[in-house]
């Protein structure tokens, strides 16, 4: 075998990984992409766009595939409930992180903004704990 556990573990991660990237572009090619108040794509990629790069794209996929065959690259295997879990906890981390009392390291806190933003704060961790505690039920 030409690479051991731990140099086929790195092309399993990276070989998957621009697949991800793949369906990301091709999702922004076809302006599919998701928009939502905070973050908007901006329709700047022009409409031969998508067809130019769907052979690319589709090569890219092939080649990936015969990388994959050729050092017998396991396929992974991803919980669905330990990645949203782990989406969750991320997002509870943020939240402590930037409650008043921890933005100091970004200068000086307004007296009044724990009393603002820490409740605003609290809201979006209980929502974000329902969907934590929706899905280790699951």
């Amino acid at each position: 075998m030409l690479l051991n556990h731990p140099q086929r573990e790195h092309f399993a991660v990276m070989l998957a990984q621009m697949e991800d990237a793949l369906d990301d572009v091709a999702r922004l090619a076809r302006a599919e992409a998701p928009t939502g108040r905070l973050t908007t794509y901006d329709d700047d990629v022009p409409p031969v766009f998508a067809g130019r790069v769907e052979p690319v794209i589709t090569r890219l996929r092939g080649r990936i595939a015969a990388v994959a065959a050729e050092f017998r690259i396991p396929g992974r295997h991803i919980s669905r409930g330990r990645s949203i879990s782990a989406l969750v906890t991320a997002a509870l981390v943020h939240i402590e992180d930037s409650h008043a009392r921890n933005l100091r390291g970004y200068g000086a806190i307004a007296p009044e903004l724990a009393s603002v933003l820490d409740p605003l704060l609290e809201e979006l961790r209980d929502d974000w704990t329902a969907i934590k505690t929706a899905v280790d039920w699951a």
